[in-house]
């Protein structure tokens, strides 16, 4: 699986399987016409979200952890929780826009996962949004 890193420390993984096929690879980008779409981009792809290990560099020690709820909407740009370390609070915010349909109970419970291994037992969440819609972040992303 591909993953994708931005600036921001995040990182992106699509981990949907639609047919025995990961329909999210982006090594397309094709100028197609954005009119003109194949019944493949209507559907809903799963991405799973979290922060790299870079992001963690230098902070003290992580108290508190705040995600939001199964089912919740997330807009792009938007803040959807907060990462508390003992001298400071860190608001969450996310470029993908789309629908939470799962979140990380493990890094929940025991915050250790997430500092030791993000990008694997440590990621946050898992949102649902159209194949289109990645599609179009990933090109303007990457």
């Amino acid at each position: 699986m591909e993953t994708i890193y931005t600036l921001d420390h995040e990182w992106f993984r699509c981990v949907s399987d639609i047919d025995g096929e990961n329909p999210c690879k982006t090594d397309d980008h094709s100028n197609k016409n954005d009119s003109k779409m194949d019944a493949t981009d209507l559907k809903v792809v799963i991405i799973r979200y979290g922060l790299t290990s870079a992001y963690f560099r230098g902070a003290s020690e992580l108290v508190a952890i705040e995600l939001p709820k199964i089912g919740c909407s997330l807009t792009a740009g938007e803040v959807y929780g907060t990462l508390e370390f003992s001298k400071a609070v860190f608001e969450l915010e996310t470029p993908l826009a789309g629908r939470v349909c799962r979140v990380n109970a493990a890094v929940l419970n025991d915050f250790q996962c997430l500092l030791t291994d993000p990008e694997g037992a440590g990621w946050l969440l898992e949102i649902e949004c159209s194949l289109k819609d990645w599609k179009q972040w990933v090109a303007t992303t990457t």
